[in-house]
Protein backbone atom coordinates (compact mmCIF):
# COMPACT_ATOMS: atom_id res chain seq x y z
CA UNK A 1 0.00 0.00 0.00
CA UNK A 2 2.84 2.40 0.30
CA UNK A 3 2.61 2.83 -3.54
CA UNK A 4 -0.95 3.87 -3.12
CA UNK A 5 -0.23 6.15 -0.26
CA UNK A 6 2.55 8.21 -3.01
CA UNK A 7 -0.22 8.89 -5.56
CA UNK A 8 -0.44 12.16 -5.35
CA UNK A 9 -4.20 12.18 -6.40
CA UNK A 10 -5.78 10.77 -3.78
CA UNK A 11 -7.19 7.83 -5.56
CA UNK A 12 -8.85 5.72 -3.13
CA UNK A 13 -9.23 2.77 -5.10
CA UNK A 14 -6.08 1.95 -5.60
CA UNK A 15 -5.60 2.27 -2.01
CA UNK A 16 -8.71 0.00 -1.31
CA UNK A 17 -7.22 -2.49 -3.72
CA UNK A 18 -4.00 -2.33 -2.01
CA UNK A 19 -5.41 -3.63 1.42
CA UNK A 20 -6.61 -6.96 -0.71
CA UNK A 21 -2.93 -9.11 -0.17
CA UNK A 22 -3.75 -8.56 3.27
CA UNK A 23 -7.11 -9.42 3.53
CA UNK A 24 -6.28 -12.55 1.38
CA UNK A 25 -3.55 -13.55 3.43
CA UNK A 26 -6.32 -13.42 6.61
CA UNK A 27 -8.21 -15.83 4.61
CA UNK A 28 -5.59 -18.09 4.17
CA UNK A 29 -4.50 -18.04 8.04
CA UNK A 30 -7.67 -18.83 9.25
CA UNK A 31 -8.48 -21.75 6.32
CA UNK A 32 -4.89 -23.19 8.29
CA UNK A 33 -3.34 -26.26 6.90
CA UNK A 34 -2.26 -26.86 3.18
CA UNK A 35 -5.11 -25.14 2.05
CA UNK A 36 -4.48 -22.35 3.42
CA UNK A 37 -0.64 -22.47 2.38
CA UNK A 38 -1.92 -22.75 -1.30
CA UNK A 39 -4.10 -19.84 -0.72
CA UNK A 40 -1.12 -17.94 0.59
CA UNK A 41 1.24 -19.30 -2.47
CA UNK A 42 -1.72 -17.62 -4.99
CA UNK A 43 -2.21 -14.78 -3.32
CA UNK A 44 1.59 -13.82 -4.03
CA UNK A 45 1.74 -14.88 -7.30
CA UNK A 46 -1.20 -12.53 -8.01
CA UNK A 47 0.20 -9.94 -6.26
CA UNK A 48 3.60 -10.37 -8.19
CA UNK A 49 1.33 -10.23 -11.56
CA UNK A 50 -0.01 -7.21 -10.46
CA UNK A 51 3.02 -5.17 -9.63
CA UNK A 52 4.24 -6.38 -13.38
CA UNK A 53 1.20 -4.54 -14.66
CA UNK A 54 1.29 -1.37 -12.51
CA UNK A 55 5.30 -1.28 -13.55
CA UNK A 56 4.13 -1.56 -17.18
CA UNK A 57 1.83 1.53 -16.49
CA UNK A 58 4.59 3.30 -15.06
CA UNK A 59 2.96 3.52 -11.76
CA UNK A 60 6.05 1.84 -10.26
CA UNK A 61 10.01 1.81 -10.54
CA UNK A 62 11.40 -0.72 -13.34
CA UNK A 63 14.08 -2.21 -11.05
CA UNK A 64 11.17 -3.00 -8.52
CA UNK A 65 10.28 -5.96 -10.75
CA UNK A 66 14.08 -7.42 -10.59
CA UNK A 67 13.60 -7.49 -6.66
CA UNK A 68 10.23 -9.12 -6.50
CA UNK A 69 10.34 -11.92 -8.96
CA UNK A 70 12.83 -13.89 -7.04
CA UNK A 71 11.84 -13.00 -3.47
CA UNK A 72 8.36 -14.25 -4.82
CA UNK A 73 9.67 -17.55 -6.04
CA UNK A 74 11.48 -18.15 -3.15
CA UNK A 75 8.47 -17.50 -0.86
CA UNK A 76 5.91 -19.72 -3.21
CA UNK A 77 8.51 -22.85 -3.20
CA UNK A 78 8.32 -22.79 0.71
CA UNK A 79 4.89 -22.19 1.03
CA UNK A 80 4.59 -24.93 -1.60
CA UNK A 81 7.23 -27.88 0.51
CA UNK A 82 4.99 -26.29 3.62
CA UNK A 83 1.73 -27.61 2.00
CA UNK A 84 3.24 -30.85 0.66
CA UNK A 85 4.66 -31.62 3.96
CA UNK A 86 1.57 -31.39 5.52
CA UNK A 87 0.09 -33.68 2.82
CA UNK A 88 2.53 -35.97 3.56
Amino acid sequence: WGAAMMSNGGDNGKLAKSVLPSLASLAGILVGGPAGLLILAIGFIGLLLYDEYEVKKGQLAQWYPHLRRPLTTIVVICLLFGAYAQIT
